[in-house]
């Protein structure tokens, strides 16, 4: 019986990822969104997982969670000894230590895909750069790019055309990508 943790850090898309499989999948797979919370007020959310782990322990199907790695670290250290063997997978995904973590407990962590790139000289984010890229596209198979057409074609420029026209330079790709990391580093925004 598998567990498949989906960790990473706060704001990564985890919990829409996993609401839209949870969807799809409730007949074959047991979900917890959220680690971070537990939906009763009685309750912690280091209990929550340990009756979510009690739970899939009598049961057949996979269970997929979704939690953040300072979490993961809380509940090694935390969660109840019944779940040593969880624990145990934990501490040694934390610790780097992959030979030690059992073949059914699966660790798929959003934190090796990094959303900035930082340099001594320049600093980049692939996936801006690429959501950019690909929403700019200038092709018509690209619906952005065919309605902007579209209402070129009809009425001329207005200022949503032209800002659309403006997204598509690499230039301000570029500084909307800077922007985006001085948000994230001065104001602690994250992007998602």
């Amino acid at each position: 019986n598998d567990i498949i943790f989906l960790c990473g850090s706060s704001g990564d898309g985890k919990s829409e990822i996993l609401t839209q499989y949870s969807q799809k999948h409730k007949a074959t797979h047991e979900f917890h969104l959220d680690a971070t919370h537990s939906f009763n007020p009685n309750q912690t959310a280091i209990n929550a997982l340990d009756e979510r782990f009690s739970q899939f322990k009598g049961n057949e199907k996979p269970l997929v969670v979704g939690i953040n790695i300072g979490m993961l670290g809380n509940y090694a250290e935390e969660g109840a000894e019944q779940h040593d063997d969880i624990k145990a997978s934990i501490k040694a995904f934390l610790e780097n230590k992959t030979d030690d973590i059992p073949t059914n407990h699966i660790f798929l962590d959003f934190e090796q895909y990094p959303k900035f790139t930082l340099g001594h000289e320049v600093s980049t984010s692939d996936f801006a750069a690429k959501f950019l890229a690909r929403l700019t596209e200038p092709t018509l198979d690209n619906p952005f790019y065919a309605l902007y057409d579209s209402e070129v074609q009809k009425l001329g420029h207005s200022k949503l055309t032209a800002n659309y026209a403006l997204l598509g330079l690499e230039s301000v790709q570029k500084n909307i990508i800077s922007l985006l990391l001085k948000a994230r580093l001065i104001k602690d925004q994250f992007l998602t």
